[in-house]
């Protein structure tokens, strides 16, 4: 089981900072320890308080045996050779060794709070650190959160948890209750540190980063652009899309915000279509833009994974083909001349599939193809890539295949004229199978060519 250590220089500043992704880790079964650094001089307050944290952990689901207190004086402790060795101690006594420490972010003006930090990165230097803010101390300018997590199922738990706090509350040192539905930290991976991104898969749980942070992890990023001198024999009139080059540095300004998360990504590269081996992709994970009628490289990848579910009619590509149900998924135009459409509807495919290596000893190399039938459908598949609000869609069982327990993932994503996906339309594929012939006469269920 991971273990979480929550380290806090006061007694409710854990309350304050990260009580919502404690109660989070809590209830999905990790380890947690609190460690509360601090005791006030006076016996009798220092009690009280201790009293108070057990409370609030045994609401945020940390029972009270795993409170532990280091009892350094309050506002009179530094970072030296007997502290660090105090930490270390308890930690040995205890017989644990966590996967993750949070603890506070240097950007803070409480002299408690930042030498309590520098304790802990020098007793922990195998470890992931994520780093919390605490309201009343800290300097926003200088906090650069790189991770946030949803805590709105336990915004109720975090209030209650404060609410122990009396000793505070009568002090006005808690303030007003903190109702905010999200938490974020800084991120600090030390060397050598391991087997921390199942709680980080928790905590970090906003949808780019639950897609991104295990393929960058994986080492390197590779996006496939569009084979330049490969053109549709006809291009119906679309209205505006993003280009190619703005939706590729899109996802690169993403990426290098995960970048700073994760040392196991070494680069982000952008290669042409014609210039790219299948068979000689870098660890890590390629994403392939554009369709196999204007990228070579993805019309490669069609064809080596058999198990695709759907895919582009292979005499025009005019089309997506379910091949399992017959249904063609066709693009809708309206007639601006006789001789002139106007595109309307149109459809993108996004696949994720794991590209087996004939040499056992390399890793499996993870595709993403982001393609359409035109432009606009294009744009939509390579949006659920990078939009929250529709990675939200697909994250869950993509996941499946980037952790190896499905082989592709395929989703048809509906679009308008402008490259906006029609999210409730999506059509989902997980898993693998076999590859039916083709019949000669396929039912077209959806799509009408024109609309007048």
């Amino acid at each position: 089981m991971a273990v979480a250590v929550f380290f806090g220089a006061h007694a409710d500043d854990i309350e304050l900072g990260a009580s919502g992704t404690c109660a989070k880790l809590c209830a999905v079964g990790f380890d947690v320890r609190i460690v509360v650094a601090t005791d006030e001089l006076n016996p009798a307050n220092a009690s009280t308080r201790r009293n108070e944290a057990k409370g609030a952990a045994a609401i945020l689901g940390v029972p009270p045996e795993r409170v532990h207190f280091l009892g350094l004086p309050d506002g009179q402790f530094r970072c030296n050779r007997d502290t660090v060795a105090q930490v270390k101690n308890l930690v040995s006594a205890l017989d644990l060794c966590p996967d993750v420490v949070f603890t506070h972010t240097e950007a803070d003006s409480h002299q408690d709070h930042v030498e309590l930090t520098r304790i802990v990165k020098a007793a922990f230097r195998r470890v992931a650190i994520v780093k919390y803010r605490v309201r009343s101390s800290a300097i926003p300018s200088h906090f650069e959160p790189t991770i946030s997590g949803d805590i709105s199922r336990y915004v109720n738990l975090k209030s209650a948890a404060l609410c122990q706090h009396k000793s505070q509350i009568a002090l006005r040192r808690v303030g007003d209750l903190v109702r905010e539905h999200s938490e974020s930290f800084e991120l600090e991976i030390q060397e050598a540190a391991a087997n921390y991104r199942p709680i980080l898969d928790h905590v970090n749980d906003v949808p780019f980063s639950r897609l991104w942070m295990p393929l960058c992890a994986k080492g390197t990023i590779t996006v496939i652009a569009q084979s330049r001198q490969l053109l549709r024999p006809y291009n119906p009139v679309c209205r505006r899309v993003p280009s190619d080059l703005l939706l590729v540095t899109q996802l690169q300004g993403e990426l290098l915000q995960v970048m700073r998360t994760q040392p196991g990504l070494r680069s982000i590269s952008v290669q042409e279509g014609d210039e790219v081996q299948l068979d000689g992709l870098p660890v890590g994970a390629s994403v392939i833009l554009g369709g196999p009628y204007v990228n070579r490289a993805a019309k490669a990848f069609c064809d080596q994974i058999a198990s695709l579910r759907f895919r582009f009619d292979p005499a025009s590509t005019e089309y997506l083909i379910d091949t399992h149900t017959g249904t063609v998924f066709e693009p809708m135009f309206k007639s601006l001349s006789d001789t002139t459409f106007e595109l309307t509807r149109d459809y993108g495919l996004l696949t994720i599939g794991r590209m087996h290596n004939p040499d056992p000893k390399r890793e499996e190399a993870i595709v993403i193809a982001a393609m359409g039938v035109h432009a606009p459908g294009t744009v939509a598949a390579f949006s659920c890539l990078l939009l929250p609000e529709h990675i939200a869609r697909i994250v869950d069982d993509a996941r499946r295949v980037i952790e190896g327990s499905a082989d592709c993932a395929q989703w048809v994503i509906p679009s308008d004229a402008n490259g906006i996906p029609l999210v409730s339309e999506i059509e989902a594929h997980i898993g693998a199978s076999r590859l039916p012939q083709r019949a000669k006469d396929r039912p077209r269920a959806m799509g009408i060519a024109l609309a007048s």
